[in-house]
């Protein structure tokens, strides 16, 4: 089950009225690991210790991605401990249950029958709450998802929109795929291209530990991935259509070998994408009104293929290779229409901005390991390189009205990361662990800009003055220390992590370089008491870094029309926040949150106006202070009948932005309230379907001040053969409810709607062969921080 149902929710009653009571009946613990042969860690074995003398006395556990699990509040005893995994023998053994029990140390063998087993999977994904993260489980669910997208609907709070994501009204949030983001740049391409089938867990990370990178003032987003999880050899096979804006297609393949030491994935997929942004802004400027309108769809032809090779070199140490290559292009047009109208006179200027984009990314992650009963040490080496090649000409269409000199502009931009980290963890005792570690980025950028006057389309005109080259050369090294030890009924976890940061941006044209340099402490820390056998209090702080993304340092301006442009600001400064919350958890699950954000130099989305020109542009500025307080209230729906499964939540939030620096000073503050839910229900004949809705009442999107959004969505699946085949169906943005907001800041009087698709279908069909589960092993490394920094715009 996904939350307690209605007799657990009559614990809670009764659980809330002991909550400061401290009447905890004295009980033991029993920890262990769980490892093959080899002494690999063996991640989700189940773990059993059923009473000998009352069968009906069963206590559990689930093995950890170390191959840890503890079962806590066991009374003293007689047991039998039972440890099954399907793809290995089950073992089984009596223990005696007392102050004295010693950690059990789990060896299992490769079952010569594992290709006969049966997998039993819940319905419903496993949401599990802890100091730093809440972890949406998927490895043994029956997954009606298709994509992440689909998955991302089911975390608590995260509210999907046209590949777009934001978690109680903000989108701060950073992705990351098994601890970096090096595969996917762009978050639309992310959601909409990654199978839901590949993703072992989802990680909310809303107070990240020393361990993580300091960059980033909202939840980090970790997707762990299943890595060669089954033995023998297996693969699937995937094909999806759709429409979105227009149609849609993909196919993937996929092929797998785990055999004695050798461990091997390969992974090929191809995808044509389809999505429409539409913009309309409404303003007034000294008499003169401009009613700007631009349609920009997308569709982007992804290619992608990944290698992943681990060899365990003996029983304690392994080593392997991640390589992947991945390759965008998209062509397309976006219109644009302003409408300008005066007394007595009005005209429309039509444009279109006619873009050629090409976007590829090449990676290689070597890595090392060593582990063994208190120790486990990681040295990762992560290389990535990629390119952003565009050409955009903004022209004038056949029924323009308004004279306007056509301009073309072609980017070259190039982007290296060389990232090294070194971890170790090391457990002296089974209540304590130390963690370690040092980290070195090396990045540089490389962004050429020419712009091209196409007044004579045969002969254009090279523009100095719109033309720049901007290099951006940044080091980061980091190191950090981080305890954590249990007593009795707490848990206390604390860090810090030391960061020293260069960046220098050069321009070339302007041959003007600014350097920048950070030194600073990054404390964290959590403390959690255990009030009742279900319910306990988390109380946690985090300080950290929000560095501005390498595109928006860079003094480039693009036009998406004559009257509408974004430039960079090469003097932006990182902000620093500081994040304390305070919650409850309820049979380890979320149930109640309060917490509250601070920050200097926030970077803020600024809009501004020309009263010259009428031209409105965007950028990134630094605001003198920020604040928020945040409420969470979930709960669980599965009360509603058997074939009923789910939750819903509020989130009330209160943003406050403070500038009075800035040219034109700025005070913005808003309450916002959140709700959502998603609910699985069984329907007949064996279909699995899954609804997903959200209400917002209005946020703030940078400047502008948003009107209340809405919207559902609904996916189904069904197996066939012997569960060899999988069909899932999905409509999303069922609602028709548009973005309406509005910009009264610096003169600028101002209407925006923004609107996408609607009613989009998906449908996808994946068939699997070969070996049965079995062994799963998910790691990452560390070049997220940078590589979430290069900037997602299509």
């Amino acid at each position: 089950m996904f939350f307690a149902s209605q007799p657990a929710m009559k614990k809670l009653l009764i659980a809330a009225t002991l909550l400061f009571s401290g009447l905890i009946t004295a009980q033991f613990e029993i920890k262990g690991t769980v490892q093959d042969e080899f002494g690999v860690p063996l991640a989700f074995a189940s773990v059993i210790l059923q009473e000998s003398e009352d069968s009906n006395q069963i206590f559990g556990a689930i093995t950890t991605e170390e191959g840890v699990f503890i079962i806590t509040d066991v009374p003293e005893g007689d047991y039998s401990l039972k440890v099954s995994l399907l793809g290995f023998t089950s073992y089984e053994s009596g223990i005696w249950v007392d102050q004295n029990v010693v950690p059990q140390s789990i060896v299992l063998s490769e079952s010569a029958t594992a290709l006969d087993e049966v997998v039993v999977k819940g319905n419903r994904p496993t949401l599990r709450q802890s100091a730093e993260k809440l972890i949406l489980d998927l490895e043994n669910s029956e997954l009606v998802s298709s994509n992440l997208q689909d998955v991302m609907k089911n975390v608590p709070g995260v509210i999907v929109i046209n590949g777009q994501l934001s978690y109680a009204g903000r989108r701060n949030l950073t992705i990351l795929i098994n601890g970096k983001q090096t595969d996917y740049i762009d978050t639309e391409a992310l959601l909409r291209d990654f199978p839901a089938g590949n993703i072992a867990r989802i990680e909310l990370i809303q107070q990240p530990g020393a361990e993580y990178d300091a960059e980033g003032s909202g939840p980090l987003i970790n997707v762990v991935l299943k890595r060669n999880a089954k033995l023998g050899t297996t693969g699937s096979l995937r094909s999806q259509i759709g429409y979105d804006n227009e149609s849609e297609y993909g196919t993937s393949a996929s092929i797998a070998s785990y055999v004695n030491r050798l461990n091997w994935r390969v992974y090929v997929g191809a995808r044509k994408s389809a999505w429409r942004e539409d913009l309309t802004i409404l303003r007034a400027l000294d008499g003169v009104s401009y009613n700007q309108s631009s349609v920009s769809p997308y569709d982007p032809r992804t290619y992608q293929s990944n290698l992943n090779v681990d060899y365990y070199l003996a029983e304690k140490h392994s080593a392997g290779i991640n390589a992947s290559f991945l390759e965008t292009d998209s062509d397309r047009i976006a219109a644009s229409i302003t409408g300008i109208q005066s007394a007595g006179s009005s005209a429309d200027l039509l444009t279109d901005n006619q873009i050629d984009r090409q976007r590829n990314t090449a990676n290689i992650n070597p890595y090392y390991e060593f582990k063994d009963d208190k120790n486990k040490l990681v040295a990762d080496y992560n290389f990535v390189r990629f390119s952003d090649v565009s050409e955009s000409s903004l022209v004038q269409t056949a029924m323009n009205e308004v004279p306007f000199e056509p301009q073309r502009f072609d980017q070259d931009g190039a982007f290296r990361v060389n990232t090294f980290r070194l971890d170790y963890t090391y457990n002296p005792s089974e209540k304590s662990t130390w963690q370690m570690g040092l980290k070195y980025a090396d990045v540089a950028t490389d962004s050429d800009l020419k712009s091209y006057a196409l007044g004579d389309q045969n002969n254009p005109l090279f523009v100095d003055a719109q033309s720049n080259r901007f290099l951006i050369d940044e080091t980061i090294a980091a190191i950090y220390l981080k305890w954590s030890a249990s007593l009795d009924d707490y848990k206390l976890s604390a860090g810090l992590r030391y960061e020293d940061s260069r960046t220098a941006g050069t321009s070339k044209t302007a041959n003007q370089t600014l350097v920048r340099d950070i030194e600073r402490l990054f404390p964290s820390a959590s403390l959690t008491r255990k009030i009742t056998e279900e319910l306990a209090a988390v109380a946690s702080y985090s300080y950290r870094i929000n560095r501005p993304d390498y595109s928006s340092l860079n003094s480039f301006v693009s036009y998406y029309d004559p009257y509408t442009s974004e430039r960079g600001n090469p003097t932006l400064r990182p902000s620093f926040t500081h994040n304390l919350s305070l919650s409850l958890t309820y049979e380890g699950q979320p149930f109640f949150t309060l917490s509250r954000q601070t920050a200097k130099d926030e970077l803020f989305l600024l809009v501004t106006q020309d009263n010259a020109t009428a031209q409105v542009s965007r950028a990134t500025v630094n605001l003198d202070d920020y604040e928020s307080y945040q409420f969470q209230l979930f709960a669980p729906i599965g009360f509603i009948g058997k074939a009923f499964d789910g939750f819903t939540g509020v989130i009330v939030d209160y943003t406050d932005y403070s500038a009075p620096s800035l040219e034109v000073p700025l005070y913005l503050n808003r309450w916002s309230a959140t709700w959502f839910t998603s609910l699985d229900v069984q329907l007949p004949f064996g279909i699995s379907s899954s609804w997903s809705a959200f209400y917002n009442s209005g946020s703030l999107e940078g400047v502008i001040i948003t009107d209340h959004i809405a919207n559902f969505n609904v996916s189904f699946s069904k197996t066939f053969a012997e569960d060899a085949i999988k069909i899932n169906a999905s409509i999303g943005d069922i609602l028709n409810r548009k973005f309406y907001g509005r910009i009264d800041y610096a003169g600028i009087d101002a209407n925006v709607i923004s609107d996408w698709s609607r009613q989009t279908l998906q449908l996808q069909v994946t068939y699997n062969f070969g070996a049965n589960y079995g062994k799963n092993k998910q790691r990452g490394n560390g070049s997220a921080e940078e590589l979430s920094r290069i900037g997602n715009n299509n």
